[in-house]
Order: C-alpha cells, then structure tokens, then sequence
C-alpha cells in the first residue's frame, strides 16, 4: 500500500524519492508530499518544497542538489530512532530485531515496528466526528467541535489538533488544539475549540490526532452570518369580555410581536389547560418585521363550557 493510498488519496509521481500525492478532501485539490506535508494547488510548488527541505536551489522547474546523500535522523518512534535516506526523503530504516529495516514511507516503516513491538498499550485518539460553521465573515470568532474516541487498550489523555490556512490560503498551519483527560477506552468525548479568526477566504480545517492518523477534514466559506430567525410573543391577549353565559361564543383578542432577528409570520394556538385538547389555531396572514406588531385579531375558541375555562395560548415562528 502506498503512503497516498492510507490516506485515500492519489499517487502523482515520484520526485527526489519522494512521493507526490492529490487529494479531493480539501475544496479544489490538493497536492502534497510524504516528505512535506504541505498542501498546495500547483505541482510545482510540492516539488519546490521537496527541493528545498533537501537543500536544493530551485529554480522554477527544476531543483539543484549537491549533497552526498546520508542517513539523516528523523524522528523517534516507540524509543526506536527512525532515519531517513537524505536529501532525498526515502526510504526510511530503523534497527530493531537485530537488523535494519527499510520501508518507502514512514508509516510503512511504524507499522513494521508496532509489528515487531506488538500492540502498544495506551490511549489512542480516533476523530469520530467535526462540526464547524457552514459561513462566516472575514475576521470572526471560529469556533468549532471535536467528537473525540479512545480506541486504544487503556484509559488517559486524548489530543487533537486543528489544520488551517488562516493567513494564506495555500499555507497550512496549526489554528488550534484541545484535550480530554482521563477518557476510558470505548468512551466518547466532545471538545469545543477556538481557532485563528476567519480569513478572507474559504477556511479549510482539518481535525487530526498526533500522528495525523485520524483526520476529518470541514471548510467555512467566507459569507456573512445569517440573521437570526423571527421569535414571537404576545403583546396583548384578551377575551372579548369579562364573562360568559354557558353555551356563549368565546373570542380572544391578541396582537403578536416579533421579538427576534428576522421577519416570518407566526402560528397562535389556543388549548383548554385542562384537558390539553387544541380549541383553535390562527396563522398571522403578513410577515412581521423584527421589533413590529401584527394588526389586532380576534379569534373564536369555541362555546363557553359549565366550568371556569382556562385557556392555553401558544405563539410559535
């Protein structure tokens, strides 16, 4: 399997050994490589990256390099020293089991070695879930939701980080972080997260654990925040009249405001407390704007019962 296949991306091409990948996970495609994992729209500036981490000068095409190539120290995985075969980003060893191993990419090369190790005990993070605001103003508050997963073997600390492009747009960088303590395996946990204010662009986020394994990736387009929706109250409700001989027709007189952030028409409900049973229903025939009033209306409920009558009035959006 390929280091872009893990990922379910597409494997472009191979360049200074390392591999060039596309992915449609993020709006407009991506390319990006095992050895940078930058994302970019053109090709050339993957490669310009790889150019670059090697020491090379790169001059728009094609990339100058005059390094005797060595194993250079990577990274430390499980207390075992991973190396890689620079400047040219692969393939990666490590020494374990009294020998060197080699493998095309790193995670091939820290599956070998959970292989060797076996299972490690511990927590591991799994993004199960990630909820931000479909748009957004330039220069807002982002905040987001993580739905975090302990699918490791024992309880402790979950970690997740937030991936984006607040101050360019092909420039990826961490906007932000959260934890959970103490999750037991199998337990789920929510975390609410502020990041980098939103851009003058689409803000493509991604929520990934420590070592990116579990990722889930959301984009907040740039757009202004819809209004808040009507909200209805009752300005005045009255009977007709003080009191009701039995059998006598009942009229309630209302007007209704809107106390919310948007215009709509409203729903009144008329219900006898008693016994709950619905006695009428009126729908306000005009829109009302935020802050307005309806006209005065008047409504029939029905024959004035042999008791004391409560009446129940409910005004909905």
């Amino acid at each position: 399997m390929s280091y872009c296949s893990i990922l379910g991306d597409a494997e472009v091409e191979t360049y200074l050994g390392c591999t060039i990948c596309y992915t449609t996970r993020m709006v407009g495609g991506k390319y990006y490589s095992n050895c940078v994992e930058v994302y970019h729209s053109d090709l050339a500036d993957a490669k310009k990256d790889i150019c670059e981490q090697q020491d090379g000068v790169w001059d728009g095409a094609t990339c100058d390099l005059e390094i005797t190539p060595y194993w250079k120290y990577n990274t430390t995985y499980r207390e075992i020293d991973i190396e890689v075969w620079y400047p040219y980003g692969t393939p990666y060893r490590a020494y374990f089991g009294g020998a060197y191993h080699e493998e095309s990419t790193r995670p091939l090369l820290k599956a070998a070695i959970d292989a060797y190790l076996g299972p490690e005990p511990g927590p591991y993070t799994s993004v199960i879930d990630f909820v931000v605001p479909a748009a957004l103003p330039a220069g807002s508050t982002v905040s987001v939701s993580v739905l975090l997963k302990n699918t490791g073997g024992t309880a402790g600390r979950l970690d997740v980080n937030i991936i984006g492009n607040p101050s360019e747009e092909e420039e990826y960088t961490q906007v932000g972080a959260g934890a959970a303590l103490s999750v037991e395996p199998g337990a789920s946990v929510w975390r609410d997260i502020t990041c980098f204010n939103m851009p003058e662009w689409g803000y493509l986020l991604t929520a990934e654990n420590y070592d990116a394994t579990s990722s889930i990736s959301k984009t907040i387009s740039l757009g202004a925040v819809p209004p808040p929706p009507a909200d209805f109250g009752f300005v005045s409700a009255t009977t007709d009249k003080p009191s009701y001989d039995v059998g006598e027709t009942v009229w309630i007189a209302f007007v209704a405001g809107n106390v919310g952030g948007g215009s709509g028409v409203f729903t009144v409900e008329f219900y006898d407390d008693d016994t709950g049973a619905l006695l009428a229903s009126f729908e306000g025939p005009l829109s009302v704007s935020p802050g307005g009033e309806s006209d005065p209306f008047a409504v029939d409920i029905g024959a004035m019962p042999a008791k004391a009558w409560i009446i129940r009035c409910e005004i909905t959006p």
